[in-house]
């Protein structure tokens, strides 16, 4: 779904896409990571295996978390505009 609102300095709509399944999906993905994640940098031994794994997860949550923002690819944003 995308939201179309008026620039008032410009007199022109403008379309912002808005929230999809798929970015759902992916905040769900990155929720699930956090208890692992927690786990894995609390309880593990410092400089260890699993001080490596929560690092890896933690670069791969900062990676995620700007793809949880962009909007569905293959959609039109304008096709489900909604006008404010």
């Amino acid at each position: 779904m995308a939201v179309s609102q008026k620039d008032l300095c410009h007199d022109e709509r403008r379309t912002v896409p808005g929230w999809s399944p798929t970015n759902t999906l992916w905040l769900a993905l990155l929720l699930m990571m956090l208890p692992v994640q927690f786990a894995l940098l609390r309880f593990g031994e410092a400089h260890g295996l699993t001080d490596r794994i929560g690092v890896v997860l933690t670069v791969l949550q900062c990676l995620l978390l700007g793809r949880i923002f962009r909007p569905a690819l293959g959609r039109h944003p304008a096709s489900s505009a909604i006008v404010v």
